[in-house]
């Protein structure tokens, strides 16, 4: 599960968080119970509430999107190829499929696939990203 912070209307980024969940989801505890109130399921994108402690948005996702970068109302997904998706309704918003990027569903714990290097603009409207032979520069915001 990777996560990113997020900012939803007026509240103070510190309160929101936005997860991602890939292949693993959904866990079944000691006792075979799962709780769907509590964690994500297989390949969906949510929006948990800190000073709530609940989901405030759960989407499911077409696939594993990897370590996701927050961007506003948005995500940035770097599994394969950048897609951004709206962290309120998982909806796909944009995506650059002529970048490649390495396909790593996890933020640790795989040391033979790299990890996606991702920078945000300051003002939130453009990440860097390493590709090979170079940077790539998308418009986000």
């Amino acid at each position: 599960m990777t996560a990113a912070p997020a900012m939803t209307g007026g509240t103070p980024p510190g309160d929101r968080l936005a997860l991602a969940a890939g292949d693993i989801g959904g866990e079944p505890e000691e006792d075979g119970s799962v709780d769907e109130e509590r964690e994500l399921a297989q390949h969906q994108l949510g929006v948990w509430s800190c000073s709530t402690a609940t989901w405030l948005y759960r989407n499911d996702l077409p696939g594993p999107i990897g370590t996701i970068l927050g961007c506003g109302e948005a995500v940035l997904a770097p599994y394969g190829h950048p897609r951004l998706f709206d962290i309120r309704t998982g909806e796909l918003l944009a995506q650059w499929p002529e970048l490649t990027l390495p396909r790593r569903q996890g933020a640790y714990g795989v040391t033979h696939t790299p990890s996606p290097v991702a920078a945000l603009h300051p003002d939130g409207s453009r990440v860097a990203l390493a590709v090979k032979g170079g940077i790539a520069v998308i418009r986000v915001g």
